[in-house]
């Protein structure tokens, strides 16, 4: 079972030059250039849930081979990301330092290169649910509960890509 302790982050230099986290998959899961795009780059966003907590995003694919989730943080230098397959931890996004008051839009070089939080990870081929999950920063002073203040979401860019 894999915990963030154990997980070891290397630099990975992807097409198009994005330097960011990549987590070492198991020695049997590589993902050699080049890929297939699966869902080019999108636009997610964080709500609070029912309990006022970030609801986690999810989604299922049925890939023949592994595929390569691509996360960084946009807008505001204020999260980042927790991945989960099938329940267990993958790893968290890159640290950061919390700056509300950067805010890189949506251009992901300028957000990288302000070093916004940032990861990959190989997901196993076959048929999983991937979760991504808040974490963050903010949060009302000797709680675990969420402080985003007048702000009601929190928006990451993601890519999929099917390995060769």
């Amino acid at each position: 079972m894999n915990s963030v302790s154990n997980i070891i982050p290397d630099v990975n230099l992807l097409k198009d030059n994005l330097n960011i986290t990549q987590f070492k998959p198991p020695s049997e899961l590589v993902c050699s250039l080049p890929t297939n795009i699966v869902q080019k780059w999108a636009i997610n966003t964080f709500f609070p849930d029912a309990n006022g907590r970030p609801a986690p995003v999810e989604y299922t694919l049925n890939y023949k081979t592994p595929h390569r989730l691509t996360l960084v943080d946009i807008d505001r230098r204020d999260m980042m990301m927790a991945v989960h397959v099938d329940g267990v931890l993958q790893g968290q996004t890159t640290d950061f330092i919390f700056d509300k008051n950067m805010d890189c839009g949506e251009d992901l070089g300028a957000c990288l290169s302000l070093k916004y939080s940032g990861g990959v990870v190989i997901v196993p081929p076959g048929n999983h649910t991937v979760k991504i999950a808040w974490v963050g920063k903010e949060y009302i002073p000797g709680t675990y509960d969420m402080d985003w203040g007048t702000e009601y979401s929190r928006r990451f860019k993601y890519r999929i890509e099917g390995c060769s």
